[in-house]
């Protein structure tokens, strides 16, 4: 039986909490056991302050992160503009995800009416430059993402040379990963110290170059970067054609719903997707199912009580296969 006591917040060391994580993960055998996890760890963060999240950052609000990314696509706007924007940036770059491609693909596929993609940007891009997270420390100061927001600022509005830029991203590094945190951070970042400060300044860049106007293009162009390829080569022969084609850089007919994709798409895009993180394929198969009304797109992964492990459902790919 499944105790949520064990996903509590409370201080304790890395090597106990790695035992803790163990047991919550070998639970995940479906997507709602995944569901369930976030549940219990909302209930104790979502109310709460920058200070609590820092408090447990390397335990439990790391956690947390983690399985809010990856029901991403399942997650309210209000939550994802409120909490994860404004709070689980600096984390969730630390443990190596494309934020801004998330994003951009969050956004693309809430948004069909142009003025709610635009207010949904909008209102993600206010809660992220108000950040209040505590990003790391600096000196004997904690250190929140407003303030980090603001120095890149000036280092871009000056015009800082290569040296400057050198320096701020190394003293970045610093500040995110303290030497007198160095136990949480070492057993919890995914990619390397430069990635993670570069995976935050793009966000930061995200953010401060999307405006009303632009919002359409900036997104389509993290998500379709060929398209931004041909336009950079050919330059306005490439836009003339854009714009009689309809091609992808252009909003979508207001009110229509995107293609959905085929069950042979869907089949395609979970078997590329990493086998060593089943909860993520999980959740985007149970995302598809809903949006086709098909159950059966939720059993073509599934957890296999006699050999302990993931597998694909060979009924289900064949009939994928014979769409």
């Amino acid at each position: 039986m499944f105790d949520p006591t064990i996903l509590e917040p409370r201080q304790m060391t890395m090597s106990e909490f790695a035992e803790i994580e163990r047991q919550i993960r070998s639970e995940h055998k479906s997507i709602s056991d995944v569901e369930r996890t976030w549940h219990f760890l909302n209930q104790y963060f979502l109310d709460e302050s920058p200070e609590y999240d820092r408090m447990y950052m390397w335990t439990f609000f790391r956690l947390y992160t983690d399985i809010s990314w990856k029901l991403l696509h399942q997650q309210y706007e209000e939550y994802v503009r409120d909490v994860m924007i404004p709070r689980m940036i600096p984390m969730a770059c630390m443990r190596g995800i494309e934020v801004v491609t998330q994003i951009a693909w969050y956004i693309r596929t809430k948004g069909v009416v142009e003025s709610d993609v635009e207010t949904l940007f909008l209102d993600m891009k206010n809660a992220f430059l108000a950040s209040q997270s505590i990003i790391g420390i600096e000196g004997t100061r904690k250190k929140t993402m407003q303030s980090l927001i603001a120095e890149a600022s000036v280092i871009e509005q000056t015009h800082a040379n290569t040296i400057a830029i050198s320096e701020f991203y190394a003293k970045m590094e610093g500040v995110l990963l303290p030497v007198v945190e160095k136990e949480g951070w070492e057993q919890t970042i995914a990619i390397s110290p430069e990635e993670i400060v570069r995976h935050i300044m793009e966000v930061i860049s995200f953010f401060r170059a999307g405006k009303k106007e632009n919002i359409w293009y900036l997104i389509d162009s993290i998500i379709y970067p060929e398209v931004e390829l041909i336009e950079q080569e050919y330059g306005d022969q490439a836009k003339e054609q854009e714009s009689s084609d309809q091609t992808a850089l252009s909003a979508p007919p207001i009110g229509k719903e995107p293609t959905q994709p085929s069950l042979q798409t869907i089949i395609t895009t979970a078997k590329n997707m990493d086998v060593n993180n089943p909860e993520a394929i999980l959740s985007y198969l149970d995302e598809q199912a809903t949006a086709l009304g098909d159950d059966q797109i939720r059993d073509l992964y599934y957890y296999d009580e006699q050999t302990g492990v993931f597998a694909w459902n060979t009924d289900v790919l064949s009939n994928g296969n014979n769409g």
